[in-house]
């Protein structure tokens, strides 16, 4: 077993694409398998945080311990179950992210910290990063105080900021019709 188990934030209500992202295809493969596929090489234990269950995915689904608040819940809730004191998180609607991303942010991050995320100069990418368990009673003090974005949370955790702006093609976000037609027409070229 590898010393961080890997997961992947799935469980988003999808309103603005009108269809679950995680079943997406992109060249033959869903979005999910894409995503663990990458979370595969550097992780033996891989969570999906969803409420939705996959029949085709034979991956543990946690399912979101507080209802309908956001990638809070997911994290909070991920955080619980796995079996190693740090995750290594990815977004299921980032389809580009590749292993040359995933294994900068492994080889750059200090262990020290509670947080270490990817951040490019279109800001911060909140959900690519690595989480320690130790974040727990702060996730959920944000939580009972209803204070559900996840950013507010680098304010009470011992941080690191990563740049990977060389890696700033890969962190397009889908999120609408719109941003699927337009991966869609960059992957024929």
């Amino acid at each position: 077993m590898k010393s961080i188990s890997g997961a992947i934030i799935a469980g988003g209500k999808s309103t603005r694409m009108g269809v679950d992202k995680a079943t997406i295809k992109l060249n033959q493969e869903t979005f999910l398998q894409k995503a663990v596929t990458l979370i595969s090489h550097f992780s033996d234990e891989i969570f999906i945080s969803s409420n939705t269950n996959f029949s085709n995915i034979d991956i543990p689904i946690v399912k979101d311990f507080y209802k309908n608040i956001g990638p809070i819940a997911g994290l909070y809730s991920i955080l619980k179950v796995i079996p190693t004191q740090k995750v290594l998180l990815i977004p299921v609607d980032t389809p580009l992210l590749t292993k040359d991303v995933i294994q900068y942010l492994l080889a750059n991050y200090d262990k020290k910290k509670q947080i270490s995320i990817c951040k490019t100069d279109d800001g911060l990418q909140m959900l690519v990063g690595i989480f320690d368990k130790s974040i727990l009673p702060l996730l959920k003090d944000q939580i009972n105080k209803e204070d559900y974005k996840l950013s507010n949370l680098l304010e009470k955790a011992s941080i690191q900021i990563i740049n990977v702006e060389k890696f700033k093609d890969q962190f397009v976000n889908i999120n609408t019709q719109a941003d699927l037609k337009k991966l869609n027409n960059q992957n024929k070229k």
